[in-house]
């Protein structure tokens, strides 16, 4: 009688990363790359390219102090590798030449843990010799030594805020959480063994330790256990939590790595066997990709969308949204956003002018799609009239400017068509003239005779204050020219060229003739509230 058993196959890693001749101890991965950096008790750093599961380029050395690498981590910015060595050293590597950039001295025995500040702006290591240091890394100096009490630091690591650190290790086993700024002892978590291994995740709610046998969840409100994970079988040397704090990933010399469900505390599928013992795990941002490092020499990639399909649980994965924010460069992609947010054609009737300062009240807006005209042109109605309406727009003094530039056009009910009335640039309610002024000694010489030749007052050339009128009486003004050119069909279909000796002059003659366009096919309507007369239009021929 025979008997059918059916046997769940083993998970089989999806790649295998081979060069080291030593233990692989920590793996990083790149930024938005398909690319892991791998360090080893080679005395070497590995770029690799998981695209063909290749070596990229010639192994990572400090030609100066061949020391054994225990420990690495990612600069937040994705741009620097901070090591920890045993020649008591922690290195910091330029990804993009693949140098030494810095060593830093202090620590007196093996640099065991490494871990960033979220800003970048500092770098925590663990130590030995029972020191937890705080390294400024612009300077290079030590900010902050802790003397922790264990005899082996193995494990630490920054709240989210950077405003607490954890410390894990032998002796007075347990997890200790120390003022980041001072040093000062806040509680102490014990454990049965020592800790080696320590996650906090983006929230702040949760610290998960990793020790033998055991994976421990303490809530940080209370400091108390909320859970114990039981599934290794020894020490658990390495902890990765995905970037949504949905699940994780653990390593451990039982020769396994293993997931985990943070929503529900219980294992996923089965464990991820290896040939030995397993001494790092680090789990891609979009959370599909787990690379672990192993003592006989290897790194290896695991499919775990794959996995996770398995079980039911692909819902784990970060969304899209969460992956994208964890990238670097927030800049760069705020400026794209933006870009994204305008509409093609929100700069395209805004007046140009040789300068484009971005000054609000010029209207200069420079536009990286194509160059603008210099000449002043405004290319419907809606667009006048939304220039009429100016003095409203900028009445808002409070209105930050870089608000104004995401805020997409609204149209304008007048709207209707192809009509164009070209009148001068307007700056701030006065003309801006496109010919060059004449030199201010030749304006004062011209006064007098003005004034001579033009005794009645309301031509005489005397400024008065500026803005005598009210904005309501100024709006009606640029309201009626609108209503004006709307109904005169031969203004809309003729453009005026100043002759070149108006050009020369660089400015208008206005007469009281003028008052009435009797020959619109030779001249054009030049509008704006002049300065001397702020509440009359002036109405000139060029």
């Amino acid at each position: 009688m025979s008997s059918c058993t059916s046997e769940v196959p083993a998970i089989t890693p999806r790649q295998t990363l081979q060069g080291h001749t030593d233990w692989v101890n920590g793996v990083v991965h790149l930024h938005a790359k398909r690319q892991v950096i791998t360090c080893s008790g080679d005395r070497s750093l590995r770029l690799w390219d998981l695209e063909n599961s290749t070596q990229i380029g010639e192994d990572w050395r400090d030609e100066e102090d061949k020391a054994k690498v225990r420990s690495m981590a990612l600069s937040p910015n994705g741009k620097t590798i901070a090591s920890g060595c045993y020649d008591k050293k922690v290195r910091l590597w330029n990804i993009e030449t693949r140098k030494v950039i810095a060593k830093w001295l202090g620590h007196t025995d093996l640099v065991y843990a490494l871990c960033w500040s979220g800003d970048g702006k500092r770098v925590l290591s663990g130590s030995w010799d029972g020191t937890a240091r705080v390294w400024d890394v612009e300077s290079g100096e030590t900010v902050l030594m802790i003397k922790t009490g264990h005899q082996w630091v193995n494990a630490v690591i920054y709240s989210p805020h950077a405003t607490r650190i954890a410390t894990g290790g032998l002796d007075e086993d347990a997890v200790k959480i120390w003022d980041a700024k001072t040093g000062d002892l806040h509680n102490t978590l014990k454990h049965d063994y020592q800790v080696l291994s320590l996650a906090w995740t983006l929230d702040g709610k949760r610290l998960i330790s990793g020790s033998h046998g055991s994976i421990r969840i303490f809530d940080t409100a209370t400091w108390q256990v909320a859970a114990v994970l039981d599934g290794h079988q020894y020490w658990v040397y390495s902890i990765s939590l995905s970037i949504n704090d949905r699940f994780f990933a653990s390593a451990s010399d039982d020769k396994t790595a293993r997931l985990w469900n943070l929503d529900t505390n219980l294992p996923i599928g089965l464990p991820l066997q290896h040939e030995d013992e397993v001494d790092c795990a680090a789990l891609s941002t979009d959370g599909k990709l787990l690379v672990t490092g192993c003592e006989n020499t290897n790194a290896y990639t695991w499919d775990i969308q794959v996995i996770l399909k398995e079980a039911g649980l692909e819902d784990l994965l970060p969304p899209l949204s969460d992956v994208a924010a964890q990238e670097p460069f927030m800049d760069v992609r705020a400026t794209q956003a933006m870009d994204d947010e305008l509409s093609p054609d929100f700069f395209n009737d805004v007046t140009h002018g040789a300068n484009s300062s971005g000054t609000y009240g010029n209207y200069h807006r420079s536009s990286s799609r194509r160059p603008r005209p210099i000449a002043p042109s405004f290319g419907s109605a809606s667009v006048l009239f939304g220039h009429l309406l100016s003095p409203f727009r900028r009445s808002h003094s409070n209105t930050d400017r870089s608000t104004e530039l995401q805020q997409r056009p609204r149209r304008s009910i007048f709207s209707r068509g192809p009509r164009v009335v070209e009148v001068a640039a307007v700056k701030d309610r006065e003309v801006i003239f496109t010919a060059p002024p004449p030199p201010e000694k030749k304006q004062q010489e011209t006064q007098p005779q003005a004034s001579a030749s033009q005794p009645a007052p309301s031509t005489n050339p005397t400024t008065p204050p500026k803005y005598k009128h009210s904005l309501p009486v100024r709006l009606l003004a640029r309201l009626a020219l609108l209503l004006f050119c709307c109904a005169s069909p031969q203004h809309a279909n003729e453009n005026a060229q100043p002759t070149q000796q108006q050009q020369g002059q660089g400015k208008l003659q206005a007469s009281p003739s003028q008052t009435q366009p009797t020959a619109p096919s030779e001249s054009v309507l030049l509008v704006a509230l002049d300065s001397t007369h702020p509440a009359a239009p002036v109405v000139a021929s060029v």
